[in-house]
């Protein structure tokens, strides 16, 4: 039998393979947990400082709205409701008479 044929060796190999995958499973996992865990919104622990806003990872989140905010969103708001207050008639439908066109017509002939 050949060395590179050897089955102990091989199968030493195989095992060997099979656990390092089985490390890298539980790392990757450990990492993806750790992510998941960061990204959670930190409510507690820290007493009461500032006005508005929750912890976001490293990130502060607002939750009040400026007065500048406050006037886009409005403003916003009436054009979204302009622009629905127009009913819709659905697609034409092949029934319809078709529309006019006008043609000019030259004069010289």
């Amino acid at each position: 039998m050949s060395k590179k044929n050897n089955l102990a060796k091989r199968k030493k190999q195989h095992e060997f393979d099979l656990q390092r995958e089985k490390e890298e499973k539980k790392k990757k996992a450990k990492k993806l947990q750790a992510k998941k865990n960061k990204m959670k919104v930190d409510g507690g622990g820290k007493g009461k400082k500032g006005g508005s806003g929750f912890q976001v990872g490293k990130r502060k989140v607002k939750t009040k709205l400026t007065a500048l905010t406050k006037a886009k969103v409005s403003q916003a708001m009436e054009l979204d409701k302009k622009e629905t207050d127009v009913p819709f008639l659905g697609p034409p439908s092949m029934d319809s008479p078709p529309r006019q066109t006008w043609r000019l017509e030259a004069k010289g002939s």
